[in-house]
């Protein structure tokens, strides 16, 4: 009698197989197909947000508005507190017309370095005379053009270099009033007043500059800040008239009135 011979251990093996995969299929059919894809774990979604932000972290920074001036850099000189070695920079600097600028490496900043360290260094005086020499003309130039704010230009300057040169006081007041009218007539408050300020430290007596502050502040409804500058108009001139019209005016606006 013909007997079937035994399964070999390999079919049995295939069968085992087979069987565990049609399990597999019944029981995360459903899933696999029906419902469409699985839904990412709240780790894994986790991860991708993290990851997203560091991308964006890692970006291009954004584009600087090219209508603003940019910053201006300062030049990086080694540092030394040698008098001789910073009298040589501020000679090159006046000998190329660097009177202020790049920042670190200017007249000005070598003259005040040179102060500190030799407040007596007789280099100091001939390098201001020199460059009184070159800004005063320029700065006359301009004024007898009407041009007040290309005089006030090197008139700052030679302020920075020569903070208490009394020659530059009355050249600075009418350069900068002759400005400030014109901004005055353009109500620009604003760009009036830091130049008002300015005068007001360089000539503290000059009661056309007070007024021209006082008017910008009210410009800008500062009216406190307003009395206050044309109460030193006032205390300049007693008596005029229309500073004590404005000193009037600013009271009752600052009290509401």
């Amino acid at each position: 009698e013909d007997l079937a011979p035994a399964p070999s251990s390999n079919a049995w093996l295939w069968l085992v197989a087979a069987g565990t995969l049609v399990i597999v299929a019944v029981l995360l059919g459903p899933q696999l197909f029906a419902n469409g894809p699985i839904e990412a774990t709240q780790e894994e979604k986790t991860d991708a947000v993290v990851g997203q932000a560091e991308a964006e972290a890692g970006a291009d920074p954004e584009v600087v508005d090219p209508a603003l001036p940019p910053e201006p850099e300062r030049v990086h000189v080694p540092v030394t507190n040698d008098p001789a070695v910073v009298v040589s920079r501020a000679q090159v600097a006046l000998t190329e017309g660097r009177f202020t600028e790049p920042l670190g490496d200017n007249l000005a900043e070598h003259l005040q370095q040179l102060a500190k360290l030799e407040p007596n260094n007789e280099a100091i005086a001939g390098l201001r005379r020199k460059a009184a020499e070159q800004l005063l003309p320029k700065a006359n130039d301009a004024l007898a053009k009407k041009l007040g704010h290309e005089a006030a230009i090197p008139l700052r300057q030679l302020l920075a270099i020569w903070p208490d040169n009394p020659d530059v006081v009355r050249p600075f007041t009418d350069a900068v009033i002759m400005e400030g009218k014109i901004l005055r007539a353009m109500k620009s408050w604003n760009e009036l007043l830091p130049i008002a300020e300015e005068l007001a430290q360089v000539n503290p007596k000059s009661f056309e500059g007070a007024m021209l502050r006082g008017q910008a502040l009210a410009g800008l409804n500062r009216w406190a800040d307003a009395g206050a500058a044309y109460k030193v108009a006032s205390e300049i001139r007693p008596k005029d008239k229309g500073a004590k019209q404005a000193l009037g005016e600013a009271k009752k606006k600052a009290a509401g009135k």
